[in-house]
């Protein structure tokens, strides 16, 4: 009964037969997280609920809870960033080159030095149904049609190793610009507000000129990846043409 009870609050946080459903981290790393999980809940269930070591317990729960949610949506984003993009090209793309990975290993919850219970209500999403595709604007998708996606000299194309790095490649370009046209219409909108007050005779807060310097300096990040990301593929275009000269 002591169990059941100390166990009703915390509904929403992860527990350790959960683990192993995750598909966005490695084996090895969900035998950790499944060990990490099963003793902060061990604690949870073994200790009053007053007690600091019952409080910090839920407060790791509760963090892993959010990590590993935060992680399987952007795993899930990914997903459907992949998926979309091979749908919507209308012919074959001829080289790609191997994009970062797409999946960021999620590490078990370790000790943390903050001492102050942080119950949140965090829901796990891992067992839900996955979201609608994300739908591309049609600029992008005419984009990623056209971009000369190439390959690294040193790997070949056409191969089963080739044309995996070829769909991350595509979903990483198309989460950078996805990134850069949300952040422009945020930047827009910004712009339209800050406007409407002055015609209106009003002062500008100061809040909305750092959300637009905020948004102006997220967009010139992703402009830059973007730039370094194309100047990559022109290099490896100017290698692979030399290779067929010599």
């Amino acid at each position: 009964m002591a169990q059941l009870l100390s166990q009703r609050p915390y509904s929403s946080l992860i527990r350790p037969d959960q683990i192993p459903k995750l598909p966005h981290i490695d084996q090895s790393v969900k035998a950790k997280y499944t060990e990490a999980i099963k003793k902060l809940w061990d604690i949870v269930n073994a200790r009053p609920r007053e007690s600091g070591e019952h409080q910090e317990a839920v407060r790791k729960l509760s963090e892993a809870s959010a990590k590993l949610s935060n992680g399987y949506k952007q795993w899930q984003q990914q997903q459907q960033q992949q998926h979309a993009v091979q749908q919507g090209s209308a012919r074959p793309q001829s080289q790609g080159q191997p994009a970062q990975p797409a999946q960021q290993q999620q590490q078990p919850p370790q000790p943390v030095q903050q001492s102050q219970p942080t119950q949140q209500n965090v829901q796990p999403e891992m067992s839900r149904q996955q979201q609608p595709q994300q739908q591309l604007p049609p600029q992008i998708v005419q984009h990623i049609q056209t971009f000369p996606f190439t390959l690294p000299p040193n790997m070949a194309s056409g191969t089963v190793e080739g044309n995996k790095k070829l769909a991350e490649l595509k979903a990483t370009y198309v989460q950078f610009l996805m990134k850069q046209e949300q952040t422009k219409q945020q930047t827009m909108k910004i712009n339209g507000l800050m406007e409407e007050r002055k015609q209106q005779g009003l002062d500008v807060p100061a809040d909305l000129i750092n959300r637009k310097a905020a948004t102006e300096q997220d967009y010139n990040k992703n402009k830059n990846y973007i730039d370094e990301f194309r100047n990559t593929q022109r290099q490896y275009l100017a290698q692979r043409q030399q290779q067929q000269q010599q």
